[in-house]
């Protein structure tokens, strides 16, 4: 009822909302008394964790849970499938977020890796949980779910990305935008491209047409 400073500070990241009205959230936490319901992970682990919540259609809080390591965390995006798994991408500075069923065990280096992970509410656990990144800076800013797969729109200046059947295998200078389409299990990568010029370039957003072809958002400065 009164002024409440020095606790933290809690970011939002991305939503996504299912057929039942449900919400779902990510972004970063520094709060150690974020509220949690059925957590996945009870505490913060680092000066800053990503963090998941699932909300009904009454606003009541049915999900929370921390997600991260000892490091920084921060989640940037999040999606639902028709079963309510939840898949988020988060941002990791952190060598021990735990993996399972992982396309990548490790921490790949540099500042940040982009990290993925399916998580089934009902349980709390990941289905699976994967590092993505080379050696440099990996970042992602939006994922979406399209039938068994999910897309990933982010930016690297690495220039080790992994990439599978890529349209551009290198990274052509400073920030390229990547654009990459995972296997529902997270164990393959189907799709995985660099795409940019001599500049900075950045994958914002994804999307597919009725064509199944990937539509992506793509923000250059020269």
């Amino acid at each position: 009822s009164g002024d409440d400073m020095g606790t933290g500070v809690t970011i939002f990241g991305d939503l996504d909302v299912d057929s039942s009205g449900n919400m779902y959230v990510t972004g970063l936490t520094r709060s150690s008394n974020l509220p949690l319901t059925s957590a996945l992970q009870s505490t913060l682990q680092g000066t800053e964790d990503a963090f998941v919540a699932r909300f009904n259609s009454s606003g009541t809080r049915t999900f929370a849970s921390f997600l991260g390591g000892t490091s920084s965390d921060q989640g940037e995006g999040i999606a639902v499938d028709s079963s309510g798994n939840i898949y988020v991408a988060f941002n990791t500075a952190s060598t021990d977020v735990p993996v399972t069923g992982a396309f990548q065990t490790t921490y790949g280096g540099g500042s940040s890796d982009i990290f993925l992970a399916k998580i089934d509410p009902a349980v709390p656990s990941f289905t699976f949980a994967t590092y993505l990144g080379g050696s440099n800076t990996d970042f992602p800013n939006f994922i979406r779910l399209d039938a068994n797969q999910v897309l990933l729109a982010g930016f690297t200046t690495s220039t080790n990305f992994p990439v599978s059947n890529a349209l551009q295998g290198a990274n052509a200078g400073g920030n390229d935008a990547v654009l990459v389409k995972f296997a529902a299990n997270g164990a393959s990568l189907d799709f995985s491209t660099y795409l940019g010029g001599s500049g900075s370039d950045f994958g914002q957003r994804v999307a597919v047409n009725s064509s199944a072809e990937l539509i992506l958002l793509h923000i250059r400065n020269a």
